[in-house]
């Protein structure tokens, strides 16, 4: 029992002591359109370090879950999230995915010489017409977000099949960050 609270306590140390990136747009009620862009927006939490101690940060547009992620393409590279704390997307290709619910955004960035991922919740393109490789639909099935009912084609050509967290150039790969599911 006494190791048991020691590993919680723990725990609760090690997640204060990481520089904390919360995603404030999109949330799960959020709906883009292709044309407009992504809003992404985040603010530092009072519980971490703060984020100006995070390194330059990349923010891609995924799709999958966290545990399988795909990334559909690269929104910006290089930002300050403790200077920038905002920015707007270009266009999305039409072709990168079918509209609807089944997208997030993941941070790529670095905290004490170690990779940092942080998911934001799914959120909905609208105006999208392309298809997921099957291994992308699997990977939202598993999370809650592929109806098993749905028709819509699936195409491997409009996916890349690179998996953000599994391109890590430093020896350790923290994930943080959470998701809403609906």
């Amino acid at each position: 029992m006494q190791l048991l609270l020691l590993w919680f306590l723990g725990l609760g140390w090690l997640r204060s002591a990481f520089a904390d990136l919360t995603f404030t747009s999109p949330l799960s009620s959020s709906v883009f359109t292709a044309t407009t862009g992504i809003t992404v927006a985040w603010q530092g939490s009072t519980a971490g370090a703060p984020i100006s101690q995070l390194g330059a940060t990349t923010f891609y547009l995924c799709s999958g879950s966290t545990a399988s992620s795909t990334t559909l393409m690269t929104l910006t590279a290089g930002i300050s999230p403790g200077t920038t704390t905002t920015f707007t997307s270009g266009e999305i290709d039409p072709a990168k995915g079918p509209s609807g619910k089944y997208y997030f955004i993941t941070a790529k960035t670095t905290y004490q010489n170690a990779d940092v991922y942080y998911y934001s919740d799914y959120f909905t393109i609208n105006g999208l017409t392309g298809g997921f490789a099957s291994s992308v639909i699997s990977a939202l099935s598993a999370a809650g977000m592929w109806a098993a009912t749905s028709t819509l084609s699936t195409s491997a050509a409009s996916t890349s099949t690179t998996d953000v967290a599994t391109t890590a150039e430093a020896s350790s790969v923290t994930e943080v960050g959470s998701m809403a599911l609906s």
